[in-house]
Protein backbone atom coordinates (compact mmCIF):
# COMPACT_ATOMS: atom_id res chain seq x y z
CA UNK A 1 0.00 0.00 0.00
CA UNK A 2 2.99 2.17 0.29
CA UNK A 3 4.05 1.96 -3.16
CA UNK A 4 0.22 3.34 -4.06
CA UNK A 5 0.33 6.21 -1.62
CA UNK A 6 3.89 7.62 -3.35
CA UNK A 7 2.78 7.05 -6.54
CA UNK A 8 -0.43 9.56 -6.00
CA UNK A 9 1.73 11.92 -3.96
CA UNK A 10 3.69 11.86 -7.23
CA UNK A 11 1.18 12.17 -9.02
CA UNK A 12 -0.34 15.56 -7.24
CA UNK A 13 3.31 17.21 -6.73
CA UNK A 14 3.28 16.93 -10.82
CA UNK A 15 0.12 18.51 -11.25
CA UNK A 16 0.89 21.02 -8.31
CA UNK A 17 3.87 21.88 -10.41
CA UNK A 18 2.30 22.37 -13.93
CA UNK A 19 -0.53 24.63 -12.34
CA UNK A 20 -0.09 27.85 -11.43
CA UNK A 21 -1.89 30.33 -9.55
CA UNK A 22 -3.75 33.94 -10.89
CA UNK A 23 -0.60 36.33 -9.17
CA UNK A 24 1.96 33.76 -10.92
CA UNK A 25 0.29 33.07 -14.46
CA UNK A 26 -0.78 36.48 -14.64
CA UNK A 27 3.46 37.82 -14.00
CA UNK A 28 4.48 35.26 -16.28
CA UNK A 29 1.99 36.52 -19.33
CA UNK A 30 3.06 40.14 -18.26
CA UNK A 31 -0.38 41.21 -17.23
CA UNK A 32 -2.24 42.26 -13.77
CA UNK A 33 -3.97 39.61 -11.57
CA UNK A 34 -6.89 41.39 -12.36
CA UNK A 35 -6.94 41.30 -16.46
CA UNK A 36 -6.30 37.35 -16.09
CA UNK A 37 -9.65 37.10 -13.69
CA UNK A 38 -11.70 39.74 -15.93
CA UNK A 39 -10.76 37.44 -18.85
CA UNK A 40 -11.53 33.96 -16.61
CA UNK A 41 -14.96 35.62 -16.28
CA UNK A 42 -15.14 36.58 -20.01
CA UNK A 43 -14.51 32.82 -21.02
CA UNK A 44 -10.95 34.22 -23.02
CA UNK A 45 -8.79 31.97 -20.44
CA UNK A 46 -9.78 28.75 -18.98
CA UNK A 47 -9.02 28.21 -15.52
CA UNK A 48 -9.49 25.21 -13.42
CA UNK A 49 -10.93 25.81 -9.74
CA UNK A 50 -10.92 23.27 -6.75
CA UNK A 51 -12.64 26.11 -4.61
CA UNK A 52 -14.53 29.29 -4.93
CA UNK A 53 -11.28 31.01 -3.65
CA UNK A 54 -8.62 29.32 -5.92
CA UNK A 55 -8.03 29.47 -9.45
CA UNK A 56 -5.18 27.14 -10.79
CA UNK A 57 -3.92 27.89 -15.19
CA UNK A 58 -2.00 25.28 -16.65
CA UNK A 59 0.64 27.49 -18.36
CA UNK A 60 0.38 25.95 -22.21
CA UNK A 61 -3.28 25.66 -22.34
CA UNK A 62 -2.81 29.94 -21.19
CA UNK A 63 -0.61 30.59 -24.23
CA UNK A 64 -2.57 28.22 -26.84
CA UNK A 65 -5.73 30.43 -25.50
CA UNK A 66 -4.33 33.84 -26.19
CA UNK A 67 -2.43 33.12 -29.84
CA UNK A 68 -5.78 31.71 -30.84
CA UNK A 69 -7.76 35.38 -29.69
CA UNK A 70 -4.53 36.76 -31.32
CA UNK A 71 -5.33 35.31 -34.06
CA UNK A 72 -8.43 36.82 -34.68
Amino acid sequence: MTTSNNTTDSTINVIKQELLNTKEMAKRIGISAFTLQKWVREKKIRAYSPSRKIYLYDPQEVITQLKKLHAN
